[in-house]
């Protein structure tokens, strides 16, 4: 894909795995996308947009252990508000015991 290419030619820039992961859900690839969504987290775990899509991504792919994760991350670092939890938790309900 054009973006490796570019990629390549800046040495690797894990931000770039954020458009990377957009393209491939255009693409309609969950997995690659969530490969990608995964790198940026593990480089920057308090960019929001990314750790919303990643734990779609995980309930997306029958992985809500791996979603509560990404999300008792974000409230140890204090990034996820009460409510915004609650609306987390209303699109995906069947989080609430994995996060217990």
């Amino acid at each position: 894909m054009a973006l490796d290419r570019f990629d390549g030619l800046l040495g690797g820039d894990p931000f770039l795995d954020f458009y990377r992961a957009l393209i491939y859900q255009m693409m309609n690839n969950p997995l690659q996308s969530r490969l990608a969504l995964e790198r940026v987290h593990a480089h920057f775990p308090l960019f929001a947009p990314a750790s919303g899509k990643l734990v779609d991504a995980y309930m997306l792919a029958a992985r809500p252990d791996s979603a509560a994760m990404v999300i008792k991350e974000a409230q140890h670092l204090n990034e996820i508000s009460p409510d915004q939890l609650e609306a987390v938790l209303k699109i995906y309900p069947a989080l609430r015991r994995y996060l217990k």
